[in-house]
């Protein structure tokens, strides 16, 4: 749960800031949705 809040409020942030640090926030946004999929792949095994 603490999780998907965490990833919810940053896509809101991301959303929120866009304009600010649009290109900045894309690439930090980017590497936490791998990390995500790296993580499910590693508990699918």
């Amino acid at each position: 749960m603490g999780f998907l809040f965490g990833v919810v409020a940053c896509m809101g942030f991301m959303t929120y800031y866009g304009d600010l640090g649009g290109n900045w926030l894309i690439d930090v946004g980017q590497r936490m949705r791998t990390a995500s999929q790296t993580q499910t792949q590693a508990r699918a095994r």
